[in-house]
């Protein structure tokens, strides 16, 4: 595994291969958000079921329990849990994730659920017009499925063997568009009802082809799947004015009904129902029962009904109804365009799955805060000489490199540094300590003996050192006339005499270069200060 990846692991299932974002929550802490599309657990169940697998029961068993291992994993791992419907599927992703309340409560586990209802692209919208008229001249009601389990294309051909050979009406077609390769056992099975059922002519398995193309001869869109996530075929249908029927599976009365009406213009009945998708077929396309409101019939006007065995007098009533209603049933199907428009504008879905991955990246800041970069240090003091008419004939020495630190004497609160005002103390060459920058407060303010300074400190001790000092002073603070001279530290001098701090008017040593009166010549040395050296002269005369 890499050691950077991103901060957010997404997956579009709960699968085998989405474990693979438990791993990467754990070693590396990422955000696991789980995009479901269909409840993958279930689709195992119907794909290794033995009507459709032909493997041994022990392999398919097998198998099932690493799905079921696999799924609760993820789920129960999973950070936030996006499905794409806001009904059905969250209570299948509850049970899964938390292994029907025995890993954790329901109603806590439900806490991480949002959904992210799917959208239809702006220019799918846009590709699938309004159809003012069909081109079939019979009735027709096409599918866009592919012929395999999930989609139950046997129960939609059983309604239709319903329709034309029970009920009587010849006009009908059924027209299925989708892979016929995809389960071959399977199509092969849907032959042989055709064939049995005498439907050749009546219904008809097309292959693949131009949705676009095949809405266009649409008088009912028609869905018998088993198993759905959010079927965007149904919306697609209903942008072009196509009524709808389906079967009550997955997401697909959502798509259909309006969110905050309720209100729903397509036929849904219960799946595996071949009777009822019959009548729900007939009823949509004659404008009968509950579409009857929709065919403006005039006033007083009782439309007729679809029962069990209609005579043939009664199927060539509703066949002419089919005819006569045709622009008011393209009309009633353009209501559910507005509805799709509406619930699946894909500027909405795009707003809403962006928000969900700054949700993930915010929490996954939350979770691990990067840490703040350490401040950098100071730079260097330059290693430029200094002007003799700001410092006299001192100068920074060259070999400065380290960030200037004070000596341990004057740290915390050290009277006698900040006695020297704007001065630089400077260890000596033997010294290991580098420069200290001292205060510009105001001199020792109270003390006129420098014992009192030094009371309490005993040789050795290990809290105050005693390096050599040179003082680099501001202009005004040397002797007029005089050069660098060599000092020692007043430490090592020692604090055997009682040295007296001379008063300037004040309990405060006055560094004003007008009040310092006070000259004793010595000898030059070169590369000292002359100022402490006569400091240090008149406190041992004194």
């Amino acid at each position: 595994m890499p050691e950077k990846i991103p901060a957010i692991f997404q997956a579009s299932h709960h699968s085998v291969s989405a474990s693979y974002g438990v791993v990467c929550k754990i070693t590396r802490g990422s955000t696991l958000q789980i995009w479901d599309h269909a409840i993958s657990w279930r689709e195992t169940n119907l794909y290794l079921s033995s009507d459709l697998c032909s493997l041994p029961p022990f392999v398919r068993n097998s198998l099932l329990g690493l799905m079921k291992l696999t799924s609760q994993l993820t789920l129960h791992h999973a950070d936030v849990i996006l499905p794409c419907a806001d009904f059905f599927n969250p209570g299948w992703e509850i049970e899964i994730g938390s292994h029907q309340g025995k890993l954790e409560n329901r109603n806590i586990f439900k806490r991480k659920i949002d959904p992210v209802v799917n959208g239809i692209p702006p220019a799918d919208i846009s590709k699938f017009s309004p159809i003012k008229e069909t081109t079939s001249p019979l009735p027709t009601v096409t599918m866009l499925s592919h012929v395999w389990y999930a989609k139950d294309i046997k129960t939609a051909i059983l309604a239709a063997d319903i329709i034309v050979n029970v009920w009587g009406f010849k006009d009908y077609r059924l027209d299925i568009y989708g892979a016929i390769d995809k389960a071959p056992q399977y199509s092969t099975d849907c032959f042989e009802i055709l064939a049995s059922k005498s439907l050749p002519g009546y219904v008809n398995l097309c292959g693949t082809a131009s949705p676009t193309e095949v809405l266009k001869k649409t008088w009912v869109f028609l869905n018998s799947s088993i198993s759905e996530g959010l079927p965007l075929a149904l919306g697609e249908a209903a942008l072009t004015g196509a009524p709808v029927v389906c079967t009550d599976v997955g997401a697909s009365l959502r798509v259909l009904t309006d969110f905050n009406t309720g209100d729903c213009f397509s036929a849904v009945v219960a799946p595996n129902d071949a009777q009822s998708l019959a009548r729900a077929q007939i009823n949509m396309l004659a404008l009968l029962d509950e579409w009857a409101p929709y065919a403006n019939d005039p006033q007083g006007y009782k439309p007729p009904s679809i029962i069990d065995k209609p005579t043939p007098e009664e199927v060539a009533i509703i066949t002419k109804r089919m005819y006569e209603k045709k622009s008011e049933l393209r009309a009633l199907g353009m209501r559910s365009r507005e509805i799709v428009q509406k619930s699946f504008g894909g500027n909405r879905y795009l707003r809403e799955h962006e928000q969900m991955l700054w949700i993930g990246k915010s929490r996954y800041d939350m979770k691990y805060p990067s840490r703040s970069q350490r401040p950098e240090l100071r730079p260097a003091l330059p290693s430029l000489p200094v002007g003799s008419h700001m410092w006299g004939q001192a100068s920074v020495p060259s070999t400065l490199q380290a960030r200037p630190q004070r000596p341990s004497i004057f740290r915390g609160s050290s009277i006698l540094a900040r006695s020297m005002q704007a001065s630089t103390v400077v260890p000596s060459p033997g010294g290991e300590r580098p420069i200290s920058l001292m205060g510009s407060s105001s001199g020792i303010k109270g003390i006129q003996n420098i014992n009192d300074y030094f009371t309490g400190y005993r040789p050795g001790d290990s809290n105050i050192s005693t390096p050599d000092f040179r003082f680099l002073t501001p202009p005004g603070l040397h002797t007029p006339g005089t050069s660098s001279t060599r000092s020692q530290s007043p430490m090592r001098k020692g604090a055997s005499a009682r040295l007296t701090m001379l008063s300037r008017g004040s309990t405060s040593y006055d560094t004003r270069s007008e009040s310092s009166s006070f000259m004793v010549p010595s000898k030059q040395l070169p590369g000292e200060d002359s100022f402490l050296r006569d400091l240090d002269t008149a406190l041992e005369r004194v």
